[in-house]
């Protein structure tokens, strides 16, 4: 049993002297060029994995945003008259400040034309819902709510959201598995 143990270890030893003798004995120039490719490379896969996921996610924040601070509010101001949070509300505030939210969805709209077919449903959820917003946003410039009044395009909205809620689900799908 200890010869059998003895043998183990010194066969241990050995194997290790040779590993360590072999990575001595590669130029250290080469050593570092390989490690370097090696973690490039690695980056590289990451970080092409992680792009469309991480940019998908900005997207998402941005028409998150537009519905946020422009949408949901001028729905709830023409139902209510107040803000959807109950408070009240400077419409035409909102309407001044939508440009902002809805040139950086209009922005987006190029990567996601970009995306390869990998992402169909997200591409169709976001053209789905870049054509609402765009409809919503026109009437918007066209005529400001008015509180206690029915908007014309509240469907469109409806259809908005809709569309919003799949886009936002399936991109926290892709980013964390959920």
């Amino acid at each position: 049993m200890k010869k059998a143990l003895a043998a183990i270890c010194i066969f241990a030893v050995s194997v290790s002297m040779m590993t360590a003798c072999s990575v001595q004995m590669t130029n250290p120039t080469q050593a570092a060029t390989t490690q370097t490719a090696t973690q490039a490379t690695t980056q590289a896969t990451t970080t092409e994995a992680e792009e469309p996921v991480q940019k998908l996610q900005d997207i998402s924040n941005d028409v998150t945003k537009l519905w946020n601070e422009v949408f949901v509010e001028a729905r709830d101001y023409a139902k209510t008259g107040k803000s959807c949070t109950g408070d009240p509300l400077d419409i035409d505030f909102v309407i001044a400040n939508m440009d902002k939210y809805y040139n950086k969805v209009t922005e987006d709209k190029g990567y996601m034309d970009s995306l390869s077919d990998e992402y169909s449903d997200i591409k169709l959820a976001f053209e789905k819902l870049y054509d609402k917003a765009t409809i919503i946003y026109n009437n918007l410039k066209e005529e400001t709510p008015v509180a206690n009044q029915p908007l014309a395009y509240a469907d469109e909205i409806d259809l908005f959201q809709q569309y919003h809620t799949y886009f936002y689900d399936a991109v926290n799908e892709l980013a964390y598995g959920n």
